[in-house]
């Protein structure tokens, strides 16, 4: 497994960061559980 590098710009974490979540997330939790985390990720609270 590749782990991006990590590095932080003035807006937040890399495109790397961004997407990687979805990558391990959807794996592990529900599609309920990944629905609330989708819209608390992307900021639409």
């Amino acid at each position: 497994m590749i782990e991006p590098e990590v590095s932080f710009d003035a807006l937040g974490p890399t495109l790397e960061l961004r997407i990687l979540p979805q990558r391990y997330f959807r794996t592990f939790i529900g599609p309920g559980e990944w629905d609330n985390f989708g819209r608390f990720w992307s900021g639409g609270h």
